[in-house]
């Protein structure tokens, strides 16, 4: 099988049998019939699909999943930072969250801060309950640059840690954040890590925004997205799998 890669953000990318399934005479009537809104219907493709009640959508999903897994061999997907060490990605790749990732960041940014370690190490406790071991991802440009995210503008963790300190940590960080520029890298993802490798199991992420995007194209391309959907990579990333890194000018 040649390569195939599957970028959201790219229509030339998209499969053409999928568009024509979402608008077949017994598929698009229904879903208009039994959801409201557009957004409605988004909303029930994103659920898992343990928790789907439309028959209809639990085909499409289905049917899109199976798709993706037989027409693709990779796909992109995005992480979005404002990194302290551009260059240690580019010789390293993208490394999963660690408490010694998190700490060393901390370190550089609230140097001279009182009770530091002390704070580092009940902040960590707190972020490595969810993130513990895993690569945020957004499987679309859009939604790594979406307003409504944060993941591009400040360092969740950074932010937290910062709270910790008052206004000195808040105003440290702001300087520190004011000579950082926000960053989107962008990779590839064997489309077998998708099932694998991931915290949870996400093919079906890359099914429901790809179907979002499908409908929206030809019913609604001037609504705003309905939600920004992330995956979290259980490995890291090497530098090879990064195709390029854009930095806001």
């Amino acid at each position: 099988m040649s390569n195939v890669i599957l970028n959201l953000d790219e229509t030339s990318t998209w499969p053409t049998d999928i568009s024509d399934s979402i608008y077949a005479p017994d598929v698009w009537p229904t879903l208009s019939h039994d959801f409201d809104t557009t957004c409605d219907i988004f909303r029930e493709l994103s659920f898992g699909s343990e928790y789907l009640k439309s028959s209809v959508v639990i085909r499409l999903r289905a049917d899109t999943e199976v798709l993706l897994r037989e027409q693709y061999t990779e796909a992109v997907a995005y992480h979005a930072c404002r990194p302290l060490d551009l260059a240690s990605y580019q010789r390293n790749g993208l490394q999963p969250t660690t408490r010694d990732l998190l700490a060393g960041q901390a370190r550089v940014v609230f140097n001279g801060f009182q009770n530091l370690e002390a704070e580092i190490d009940a902040e960590c406790d707190e972020y490595l309950k969810w993130f513990d071991g895993c690569l945020g991802l957004f499987p679309s440009a859009t939604d790594a640059l979406h307003t409504r995210t944060t993941w591009a503008t400040q360092s969740c963790f950074l932010g937290k840690l910062a709270d910790r300190f008052g206004q000195p940590g808040k105003l440290r960080l702001k300087e520190t954040l004011a000579t950082i520029k926000p960053t989107l890298i962008k990779c590839l993802l064997p489309m077998t890590w998708l099932d694998s490798r991931m915290r949870e199991p996400s093919v079906g992420v890359y099914a429901f925004l790809l179907l979002q995007k499908m409908i929206r194209a030809r019913k609604t391309p001037d609504d705003i997205a309905c939600g920004c959907l992330a995956i979290a990579l259980k490995q890291p990333l090497p530098p090879e799998k990064i195709m390029a890194l854009y930095q806001a000018v």
